[in-house]
């Protein structure tokens, strides 16, 4: 059973940790998905896995961190630092140590590359101190095969942000939330190059044409809706399937971590 570091009094906890040395933090983002999900959907990417698997681990939950970089500039999208977001993350994980955790669960909702190398950057200077070589923070997000081959395959255009695997996984947690008839796509052309690469949205440009000068890393003008995949093509059950994987992998680690510590 997971026990909700908000519900217990300190002298309780004291005595929890020792028998459950592993702690989740879910992390999402407000962040635009196309005119059809909410946007909390990377909220719920992070917290519907761990609600669900929350009486089959022993494990301890974590209020949530909803704020991090998602790099999209269009408008219903709060973007935080990202060097600022990994340091956040490193100043909690630092807190959950000195409360006794040895295991430290990432769940984040929101991937992004900008995003995650921030994260990971941070958490390893964060682990170069001798005091934490025994300490492991994990970083995991949707753990799905059937979700990450819709994004990992050698189809020209994949499935991403917004699209199919999302749309699913909405229709399964909060089919109330989900509102296909208002289902709107980028032109032809961008909806397709935003599928064929994540980061496509973005654009790169000098000041000054010389290899030594720092690119401006800006959105796309084209991009209008965002969508990255075949939002269409979803299905309740298969965010059902999606699920399931995610909180049978969630179990397997927190299992595994906690048979090490």
């Amino acid at each position: 059973m997971a026990y909700y570091l908000t519900d217990y009094s300190f002298p309780v906890f004291q005595e929890l940790v020792k028998t459950a040395p592993t702690v989740i933090l879910p992390i999402g983002l407000i962040e635009q998905h196309g005119h059809h999900l909410p946007l909390g959907t990377d909220i719920f990417n992070a917290e519907e896995p761990v609600k669900r698997a929350a009486d089959q681990i022993n494990a301890f939950i974590a209020p949530g961190l909803h704020y991090c970089f998602s790099g999209g500039g269009i408008r219903g999208t709060m973007n935080v630092n990202p060097q600022l977001f990994g340091l956040m993350v490193t100043n909690i994980c630092e807190e959950f140590v000195g409360m006794g955790f040895r295991n430290i669960i990432i769940m984040l909702g929101h991937g992004g590359t900008e995003n995650i190398e921030s994260l990971k950057l941070s958490l390893q200077l964060f682990l170069r101190d001798e005091s934490r070589r025994d300490i492991a923070v994990c970083i995991c997000g949707l753990e799905s095969d059937t979700f990450k081959a819709l994004s990992c395959n050698d189809d020209p255009e994949r499935d991403f942000h917004a699209g199919k695997g999302e749309t699913s996984v909405m229709l399964y947690w909060h089919p109330e939330l989900v509102h296909l008839e208002n289902l709107t796509m980028d032109e032809p052309e961008v909806a397709r190059n935003l599928r064929s690469d994540q980061d496509w949205y973005a654009t790169c440009s000098r000041a000054y044409d010389h290899p030594t000068v720092v690119e401006r890393v800006v959105q796309r003008e084209e991009v209008k809706v965002g969508v990255m995949g075949f939002p269409e093509q979803a299905s309740a059950e298969l965010g059902e399937t999606i699920c399931g994987e995610c909180v049978e992998s969630l179990v397997e680690l927190v299992n595994g971590l906690n048979a090490r510590a």
